[in-house]
């Protein structure tokens, strides 16, 4: 995990991003925090990379997230069900703003995605249906 120094200009490379096994998300989905912390207040930047032909189904987060497409083509639509007519797809420098509690859900094509999310903190992930969430 990253942590911002007060005062001191903070950078994170792309070879020192340290990528981790996101169980938020379905198997074989990454996450690495570049920035902040999820439990704490604050500003949290972090990247998630979700591998090809993945659903993610409907969910929310308690606070406003910015999406940045990093690489490959994120696919999302916003609703309380998956629906294949709701999907918009952007490709890389694409940025989609969600705000809090809104229902998203997305969908990775074949080559699958990395994008960077930026909120603030503390943050969570709350699907629509319980039997949708992988923690569990």
């Amino acid at each position: 995990m990253y942590m911002e120094r007060a005062n001191t200009p903070y950078i994170v490379s792309p070879d020192s991003i340290h990528w981790l096994p996101y169980h938020v998300l379905p198997s074989g989905a990454e996450s690495a925090v570049l920035l902040g912390n999820r439990s704490d207040e604050g500003v949290c930047v972090m990247r998630l990379k979700v591998p090809g032909n993945v659903r993610i189904m409907p969910h929310s987060h308690g606070g406003n997230r910015i999406y940045t497409v990093i690489s490959g083509r994120f696919v999302i639509g916003f609703g309380d069900k998956f629906a294949v007519s709701m999907l918009q797809e952007f490709g890389e420098g694409g940025v989609i703003s969600v705000p809090a509690n809104v229902e998203l859900f997305q969908y990775s094509k074949s080559t699958g995605y990395i994008v960077q999310v930026q909120g603030s903190g503390p943050t969570d992930t709350v699907y629509v249906n319980p039997a949708d969430d992988p923690r569990l």
